[in-house]
């Protein structure tokens, strides 16, 4: 609807610039015009709204396909990045870390597992196989798991959800329960920190957490990483701090987005990883950032 040359500047949730369900709108953009965004953070509307938010500048033009991207931040804004050849994917925040470890990591995480989303709260509410109270016949029956439920390199599997299954139908709620596999979640409630386990006992699990099945193909097959050590790296601090890095605080949840772009190493690429000096510590990365944040934009 805008004339040639016309703005749109807009608030928006700051999801927008990573969830899939945004990509069509991403791409729209990107074909139309000019696109600046500002990351405005979690904190610009509050107490009113606790919500990460950017500003939306477009102009529609002849000349598409260009995004600039800034971060306000003690009440100056800082240019990020210039992107000339956005074709509406993620828009993600960029420092020398993140850069480094996405150029030693030669997959993503998607290359080698399907992602799969546990059922939402509405789901489990409404689904036949649930039990809301401890059932009288315990020993027949299993707990719903959630995000409390997971630590590093840990489960906890006592009821914490209040939810209950019977053993046998918990192949009607997901066929993949089933089997043993990575289990991921937490999120910047955790400070960036993501955590992985292993789910031996084939429990069912709902909300915000995920489940990693790894590809049947000849590519996944040739990736040499075994379970233990992708959840060392998943566990690790380096993880942690590419979160951080490059999603800031756009989202209290880990998200089935981020997940798929995770650089994945290869055995000898993450012995690489763990040989760097100063990845150890996370206020090391954090001054960083701090410096390098107020130079110009890079080009990509």
């Amino acid at each position: 609807m805008l004339k040639p040359e016309g703005r749109l500047i807009f608030v928006v949730p700051a999801t927008f610039m990573i969830l899939d369900e945004f990509k069509k709108l991403r791409t729209f953009l990107s074909q139309n015009g000019k696109t600046t965004l500002i990351y405005l953070g979690p904190d610009a509307f509050k107490p009113e709204a606790d919500v990460s938010s950017v500003v939306l500048d477009f102009r529609k033009s002849n000349i598409n396909s260009y995004l600039e991207l800034f971060e306000y931040q003690n009440n100056e804004i800082h240019d990020i990045k210039i992107n000339s050849r956005w074709k509406g994917e993620v828009v993600k925040f960029e420092t020398n870390y993140t850069q480094k470890l996405e150029s030693v990591c030669l997959h993503r995480l998607h290359d080698i597992y399907e992602i799969k989303v546990s059922p939402r709260t509405p789901e489990i509410k409404n689904s036949l196989f649930i039990e809301k109270e401890r059932p009288i016949q315990i020993e027949d029956y299993i707990p719903l798991l959630n995000g409390r439920n997971l630590k590093c390199n840990k489960i906890n599997y006592e009821c914490l959800t209040g939810y209950w299954i019977k053993k046998a139908d918990v192949n009607k709620l997901r066929g993949y329960f089933q089997n043993p596999h990575i289990v991921v979640g937490l999120g910047f409630r955790e400070n960036g920190k993501v955590a992985g386990a292993l789910d031996k006992r084939c429990y069912p699990w709902m909300g915000d957490v995920y489940h990693l099945l790894k590809k049947g193909d000849l590519f996944s097959s040739k990736f040499d990483m075994s379970d233990t050590e992708i959840l060392e790296y998943l566990n690790s601090v380096y993880v942690q701090k590419y979160i951080k890095d490059t999603y800031r605080q756009i989202t209290y949840h880990l998200s089935i987005s981020q997940l798929k772009n995770l650089p994945l190493p290869t055995r000898k690429e993450w012995e690489i990883i763990k040989s760097w000096r100063g990845c150890r510590k996370i206020d090391a990365y954090n001054s960083l950032y701090k410096t390098s944040s107020r130079h110009k934009p890079n080009e990509i």
